[in-house]
């Protein structure tokens, strides 16, 4: 009797060592959270009157938004429609010259970017001029430009 522990210790080794990962096992490890699928909760608020509406199960909470628009949010901050300046803030961009902005910029640019001609222009092209085919119809011959710059010369006298 003094040895039935010992025994059912010894013969329990074997189906121990059988599991995977005993720890996991016998419970000895914690799990954390996956931190990406936590989501936070809206604060509850406490309505306008006190007529509380007849909650319907199963249903979201109205004040809640849905997990993508939660993601959009804090990825990329409010929506442009709902940042709007305040008045002194406003006062502060006419006064500095700043007009508001452009609302149907997208569209704007796609307009602009479809009546291009050459949409395979590089960019010091499109912006500077320079590069591209033209620039060997552009350079000058010396002599002849001498020649032209000595003839104003010579009229503005």
């Amino acid at each position: 009797m003094r040895f039935l522990p010992l025994y059912l210790m010894m013969l329990s080794l074997p189906l121990l060592a059988a599991c995977a990962n005993p720890r996991a096992s016998l419970g000895l490890t914690r799990t954390a959270p996956d931190e990406f699928k936590v989501v936070k909760n809206a604060p509850l608020e406490m309505p306008s009157s006190l007529e509380l509406p007849v909650p319907q199960p199963g249903a979201p909470r109205p004040q809640e938004q849905a997990v993508d628009q939660q993601i959009r949010q804090a990825l990329i901050g409010p929506e442009p429609a709902a940042r709007r300046p305040d008045a002194a803030e406003a006062l502060l961009l006419q006064q500095a010259g700043i007009t508001p902005q452009n609302e149907d910029i997208r569209a704007v640019i796609d307009r602009e970017y479809s009546e291009q001609k050459d949409g395979t222009q590089s960019v010091a092209q499109k912006l500077l001029g320079i590069g591209g085919k033209n620039t060997v119809d552009s350079v000058l011959d010396p002599a002849e430009e001498a020649r032209r710059l000595q003839q104003k010369q010579d009229q503005q006298k």
